[in-house]
């Protein structure tokens, strides 16, 4: 077997200059001397025969080769670190950090619930999560910045993998006591009250027009929210309604805060994914919660 021309810690060097732009801010962060983190850049560019460095602006920039070189040791660092938690940690029990990312209303409302069982199994993986609108999520699992991640939007990518995991059940909610929750509506009452929405680029927002074109409705937001929790205070405050995951309105369907609107001829239901780079290996504490949830790896 071909043993690689570059160390660890030559990586290691060589991803905290890229991050910190600085020799002696990267060596001072690894606890090492500037001369020794700068023998260790020259000795990995000699290596493999390329400047992965230029100056520019009194700070060091990647240049192609280097960009190219920086993707792979934050993957191989990371594997690096997994097999040694897995080593050291306590025989047959699984150990490390459970890195994934979640879409906002999956890592707001569904996947805390998951995780309680997930902790009581696992106490000694601790969760990070990583919660962000579909579209910057699916671009940090790209980037390598986030390993693993759930999301509700639509999204497609050459390098990633992806696959379903559940089916979720869009509502139409209003307040208490509205006309609408009298008896089953037709779709066209839909256009006679404000419909307050998410922003543009949520994930949930890209659903919602997509299936409502397909029904042969179009709704304009009378009102635009950045989260979940503004849209369920302000249909709860009599503005408009809203449509909304299921898994977001579950407390508030039960206490009677907010009703579920029956629409005739409408069933707005999407399909939650799993993503990963087709290059990535998935970690153990992230494969352990996909097997508690029976989700394919």
């Amino acid at each position: 077997m071909r043993l690689p021309i570059f160390t660890f810690q030559q990586l290691r060097v060589f991803v905290s200059v890229a991050q910190e732009g600085s020799v002696t801010r990267a060596a001072s962060q690894l606890g090492l001397s500037q001369p020794a983190a700068s023998q260790a850049i020259r000795e990995l560019e000699r290596r493999v025969e390329s400047e992965l460095f230029e100056r520019e602006r009194n700070r060091l920039v990647l240049t192609f080769r280097g960009d190219q070189l920086l993707r792979r040791a934050l993957a191989l660092l990371e594997d690096a670190v997994g097999a040694e938690e897995e080593l050291l940690g306590p025989p047959n029990v699984l150990v490390g950090d459970l890195d994934i990312g979640a879409s906002t209303t999956i890592g707001n409302y569904i996947l805390p619930e998951l995780l309680v069982t997930y902790c009581k199994q696992h106490p000694h993986v601790r969760p990070r999560i990583t919660i962000r609108h579909t579209r910057p999520l699916v671009e940090a699992v790209v980037a390598r910045e986030v390993p693993f991640a759930f999301i509700e939007g639509r999204a497609n990518h050459r390098d990633l993998k992806f696959t379903r995991f559940l089916l979720d059940e869009l509502l139409v909610v209003c307040r208490a006591g509205h006309g609408w929750l009298d008896g089953p509506q037709r779709l066209d009452i839909l256009n006679e009250q404000p419909f307050i929405s998410r922003e543009q680029g949520a994930g949930t927002r890209q659903i919602i027009e997509d299936q409502l074109e397909k029904s042969g409705v179009r709704l304009d937001a009378a009102i635009e929210l950045g989260n979940t929790e503004a849209l369920k205070t302000a249909v709860s405050a009599g503005l408009g309604f809203a449509i909304l995951p299921r898994a977001a309105v579950r407390r508030e369907l039960a206490d009677g805060t907010l009703g579920a609107v029956d629409v005739v001829g409408l069933k707005l239901r999407r399909w939650l994914h799993t993503i990963v780079r087709k290059d990535r290996a998935i970690a153990p504490p992230t494969q352990a919660l996909l097997r508690q949830l029976d989700i394919p790896h």
